[in-house]
C-alpha cells in the first residue's frame, strides 16, 4: 500500500464514551456468579479500562478462585450491552466525524483495534454511523493476545499491508498505549472520556488531546514525522 500513514482508533473511550455502559453490563452479569466487580483488583488503576473480557475473567479466577466460562459469560453480556447501548443517547461527535471525513478525503486508511468483542464493537460503530470509514476492524475476537500485547495493532498493520512505523494509534487507556508502543507505532492519548487516566509519563505519547477539534490531518502528519 502506498500511503503516507494509517490511523488506528481504539473504540471504547475514544470513538464513544461507553465505559459506563460496559461496566453496568459487566457488573450485572458478574453478580450472577457471586462476583463483586468493584472489589476486583485493578492492576493499572484505571478501573479496567482497555481490558478484554478474557483478562477480566482471568483476574477473577486469580483473585477469587472462581472460574467463569468465557463463552457462557459473553452469551449473557453481549445482549445486555446491546440493550444498554440502545437505551443510550450516544451520537457521533461532530468534530470526530469531521476528522474521519478529512482523513478519508486524503486517502488515509482508517482502522480500529478494540479490546471488545466483534459483535458489540460492530454494533457500536453502526450506532455511530461510522462503520463505512473503517477498512480493518480487529477485536478481541480476532487475536490470541490482547492489549497491552501488540498483536491487535500489528494485526491491523499486517492487514493494511503498511509498516507499523507508519501507523498512528489514538488511544485512551494505558494498556492500549502500551500495546501501540510495543507495536512500534506513534500514538496519541485521547483524554476526553477517560475519567481514570493516570500519569502518562510511563508511556510518553507523541501528543495528548482532550477533544477532537484538536486533531486534523496536518496535526497527525506532524505526529508521524516527529
Amino acid at each position: 500500500m502506498s500511503t503516507e500513514f494509517a490511523v488506528i482508533f481504539d473504540v471504547d473511550g475514544v470513538l464513544l464514551d461507553s465505559m459506563d455502559i460496559s461496566d453496568r453490563a459487566t457488573k450485572k452479569i458478574l453478580a450472577e456468579y457471586g462476583v463483586d466487580f468493584d472489589k476486583l483488583i485493578d492492576p493499572t488503576g484505571e478501573k479496567h479500562q482497555g481490558a478484554s473480557v478474557g483478562s477480566i475473567l482471568k483476574l477473577i479466577n486469580d483473585q477469587f478462585g472462581i472460574s467463569i466460562d468465557q463463552e457462557e459469560f459473553l452469551s449473557k453480556r453481549i445482549p445486555e450491552v446491546i440493550s444498554e447501548l440502545g437505551k443510550s443517547n450516544i451520537v457521533i461527535d461532530d468534530n470526530l466525524l469531521a476528522l474521519l471525513k478529512e482523513l478519508k478525503a486524503h486517502n488515509i486508511p482508517i482502522s480500529s483495534a478494540s479490546s471488545g468483542g466483534r459483535i458489540i464493537t460492530e454494533a457500536k460503530l453502526e450506532m455511530l454511523g461510522v462503520e463505512k470509514f473503517f477498512e480493518v476492524l480487529i477485536t478481541a475476537s480476532d487475536v490470541d493476545n490482547h492489549k497491552p500485547h501488540p498483536e491487535p495493532y500489528l494485526t491491523v498493520a499486517k492487514k493494511l499491508n503498511i509498516r507499523p512505523s507508519n501507523c498512528i494509534v489514538i488511544e485512551d487507556s494505558l494498556v492500549g498505549m502500551q500495546a501501540a508502543r510495543a507495536a512500534g507505532m506513534k500514538f496519541v492519548a485521547f483524554t476526553k472520556h477517560h475519567r481514570e487516566i493516570k500519569d502518562l509519563s510511563s508511556v510518553m505519547p507523541s501528543l495528548i488531546v482532550n477533544d477532537w477539534e484538536e486533531l486534523n490531518y496536518e496535526v497527525l502528519k506532524k505526529v508521524l514525522s516527529e
